[in-house]
């Protein structure tokens, strides 16, 4: 089996699997996975199977954690249950929030390791699918596809952080 590497990105945690073929002679595709409200990398892993896939079809795996922000008091990164604010404005724009998060994740990774930029990939459960959906709106340069599952349609609710009570 290859590596399932921890990391941190500005003050969020992420996993990086890496199969056991990797070799930096050849460029690798790179799935996105967003986990949806209560799970983490390690649940949404595990509950997906996507590594052992990604061993045996040669992708690495991307898997930014929700779950343990380094900044509780970032109020648009954190969510107490684990769920990606995917409802707030701020999280909803390119180069903002969430969608600014989870691309610098990416671009992390490709100077990392070496990754087709032809071949990245976001695919999200309920609010990570919501998140998914945001990404491909507002970052459609940069993926080749986008799959959503029981997620949101992109700009379904938008809440104004300092105005909103409910947020």
């Amino acid at each position: 089996m290859g590596e399932f590497l921890n990391f941190i990105y500005r003050d969020f945690k992420y996993k990086l699997y890496v199969p056991s073929e990797y070799n930096s002679d050849k460029e690798f595709p790179l799935l996105v996975m967003l986990h949806g409200c209560k799970q983490n990398a390690d649940d949404f892993a595990a509950g997906t199977n996507m590594n052992t896939l990604a061993e045996k079809e040669k992708f690495l795996v991307l898997y930014p954690d929700m779950n343990h922000p380094l900044n509780p008091l970032d109020l648009t990164g954190y969510n107490p249950i684990g769920c990606w604010n995917w409802f707030l404005d701020d999280n909803q724009h390119r180069g903002k929030g969430h969608p600014k998060l989870i691309y610098g994740m990416i671009n992390e990774v490709k100077s990392n390791y070496k990754i087709d930029s032809n071949k990245v990939y976001a695919v999200g459960l309920s609010a990570g699918g919501a998140l998914a959906c945001i990404l491909g709106a507002t970052y459609p340069d940069a993926f080749n596809s986008i799959g959503i599952c029981s997620g949101l349609a992109y700009d379904a609710a938008n809440v104004y952080l300092l105005t909103d009570p409910l947020a």
